[in-house]
């Protein structure tokens, strides 16, 4: 035998990154899964570091967390704005969420002053939305059975909905909990232990965001699916009834609203005030932009895959689709969830070998992914300020159209400024019961005639003049397009109104076209 058979036999010198013995091995990384760990970094760094802070309900939640931070109860009704209904009661739907955004806020502006929070609240904005893109991922890998689909699937999810996915509020908190649920029922064989983090899950979402609501409905969806496909005796289907029960009493015990939190999320949902707001209405096809497009897209690709597959969908996933898919139609809020569950319904009518490429598993793919996530993260704000780096002003890190200061020429006009109601938020968190606004986001804690005279000004209809007058406002900030009517009234009337400003864009992630007129004689 030559020396050169010899050595052919031996080892290579050097580490064996795939080594299929290694006690590691298991762990180790594919192609997919890198794809996927560069998805979510890159989704990181938008959300926290490109994506402004926006001038809706987050500041009106950070005023309410600062009261419970920093009183340690409940506040009784709402009391930073003078207008609200004083026999209206605070129902604490996202009272924890409140505080973990102030406490969040808090701590990067002890680092940095209010830009410091600013650049905490991004960062955490983009971590929830992480974790909750990654629980989709693997919810939608345990549904399909490939990561490489799993991974289309939430490519397709950020192209349908990341706008809305950069809005910070509890709501995203409710979204992360959505996603935890989700997995979890993807789950074909689920232990006990599975049942009772599954009854945790919801416990928290119900102190984190009136949305736990959802949970409920998922839940059930997913039993009555498991017992039409397998019957009343499914083992799997058994053990979610269980877990439906338990989460209807521990949500009852552990909730600070006790049992009653059931009848004010009712009770909340047939608000006259709410129901009156954009999100709450059915969804705008006559719109030029809007989440109708996205609808429209998941209808498409829907009818589209079960026309070319040869697998149908199951009862589990049509019941979604009757329930979650119509819904956007009624309130355009549930898009927001819609668009979740349409990849997890989709992507079992997806052949697998579309994707069936599945690459080796190695440790250099793991510790490529492992480095990734590190360096991202020193790269978001809250590792910038760690690292001692001053973050850009906060006037630079929210929406041009958020109410942080006036232009000079309008800060010494006296008076009420009338805005949207997700135009008040920042001047109720900077100013309180002093803010000059009529209204902001928390619209459920106003009084009735309040809000009527309210939606009589946005829309510019008959008496808006009078009540202009009567609540004294002097200063119009408004959406061009949204509130055309308005808009157009005030530039019908150059003897009362000077337009400042007509339609200036609000920025990339708002499509708001500012509208600005003051009173020429302010009252």
């Amino acid at each position: 035998m030559t020396a050169g058979a010899e050595n052919a036999d031996e080892p290579e010198p050097g580490f064996d990154f795939t080594d299929p013995n290694s006690p590691w091995a298991p762990y180790y990384f594919q192609a997919s899964h890198v794809l996927a760990g560069v998805l979510l970094a890159v989704c990181l760094v938008f959300f926290s570091s490109m994506t402004p802070l926006v001038h809706s309900d987050l500041w009106g939640h950070l005023k309410f967390g600062e009261y419970l931070v920093n009183e340690r109860q409940f506040p009784p009704h709402e009391m930073f704005s003078p207008y609200s209904d004083p026999q209206a009661a605070y129902v604490p739907f996202m009272w924890l969420s409140q505080s973990f955004l102030y406490v969040t806020y808090s701590a990067g502006a002890a680092l940095a002053g209010p830009a410091g929070g600013g650049e905490l609240l991004r960062s955490l904005h983009a971590l929830i939305v992480c974790g909750k893109l990654l629980l989709l991922l693997l919810a939608y890998r345990r549904a399909s059975g490939s990561m490489p689909l799993a991974v289309a699937g939430l490519a397709l999810l950020l192209v349908l909905h990341v706008v809305p996915f950069s809005v910070q509020r509890p709501q995203a908190l409710g979204e992360l909990c959505f996603a935890w649920l989700l997995f979890l029922l993807s789950n074909p064989a689920p232990t006990w232990r599975t049942v009772t983090i599954m009854v945790l899950a919801i416990a928290l979402w119900a102190n984190l965001h009136g949305s736990f609501v959802l949970g409920f409905v998922l839940l059930s969806i997913f039993i009555a699916g498991r017992t039409l496909q397998f019957g009343i005796r499914d083992e799997v289907g058994g053990r979610w009834s269980v877990a439906l029960g338990a989460a209807l009493f521990v949500v009852g015990l552990t909730h600070p609203f006790g049992f009653g939190i059931y009848r004010a999320a009712l009770e909340f949902g047939g608000n006259y005030n709410v129901r009156t707001l954009e999100e709450w209405l059915p969804l705008d096809f006559h719109r030029a932009a809007g989440g109708h497009w996205g609808y429209l897209a998941i209808l498409a690709l829907l009818a589209g895959s079960q026309a070319l597959s040869p697998r149908t969908l199951t009862p589990t996933a049509l019941l979604l689709t009757l329930t979650f898919g119509i819904g956007p139609l009624f309130q355009e809020r549930l898009m927001a969830w819609w668009v979740l569950l349409a990849p997890w319904i989709l992507l079992p009518l997806w052949p697998a070998r579309i994707c069936t490429y599945e690459s080796v598993p190695s440790l250099r793919k793991t510790l490529f992914s492992v480095a990734l996530g590190a360096i991202t993260l020193l790269w978001t704000g809250a590792g910038q300020l760690l690292l001692g780096n001053q973050p850009v002003a906060l006037q630079k890190m929210v929406t041009p159209v958020t109410l942080v200061e006036l232009p000079k020429e309008l800060q010494q006009v006296p008076g009420k400024i009338f805005t949207p109601d997700n135009l008040g938020d920042y001047p109720i968190w900077r100013h309180g019961k002093e803010a000059p606004v009529l209204v902001y986001s928390h619209a459920q804690y106003f009084p009735r005639d309040h809000w009527d005279d309210f939606m009589v000004m946005l829309t510019a209809k008959p008496g808006w003049e009078d009540l202009f007058d009567r609540h004294g406002v002097n200063i119009v900030w408004i959406d061009a397009e949204k509130q055309g009517e308005l808009a157009q009234a005030l530039r019908g009337r150059p003897e009362q109104w000077r337009v400042v400003v007509a339609g200036a864009p609000g920025g990339a992630f708002s499509p708001f076209k500012l509208f600005v007129a003051v009173r020429i004689r302010p009252l």
